[in-house]
């Protein structure tokens, strides 16, 4: 079973990032379809807040994938967009490494109060 309003709000963030942002658009994009597809990764997400819009879990979690890039964590550190240069992932590339990401960091990840 996936979270409707997570999933909703993934899909306007893609939309809101396409044009300024494309690799995180397709970042978010990827990430979306992740949690569709692994009900316990949704529900950990879903488990941060019950108004995904408000708490911004997307911008979160964008976040969160940055900040692997910048402590230097492969595959984020590779996959990073510098200035004027572009980054052309697979999708099996970015799920790949969503997928590791997610896996990783989930004991981390704050559940929402009772």
């Amino acid at each position: 079973m996936t979270c409707t309003a997570l999933l909703d709000v993934f899909d306007r963030q893609v939309v809101w990032c396409a044009a300024p942002a494309p690799f995180t658009a397709r970042v978010r994009a990827r990430s979306r379809h992740w949690l569709q597809h692994d009900a316990a990764a949704a529900a950990a997400f879903d488990a941060q807040s019950t108004d995904p819009p408000a708490a911004a879990v997307p911008l979160r979690w964008a976040a969160a994938l940055h900040h692997l890039a910048l402590q230097g964590a492969e595959p984020w550190q590779s996959l990073r967009p510098f200035a004027g240069k572009l980054v052309d992932a697979s999708a099996n590339q970015l799920d790949d490494a969503i997928t590791r990401a997610g896996a990783l960091h989930r004991p981390a990840r704050r559940q929402r109060p009772g």
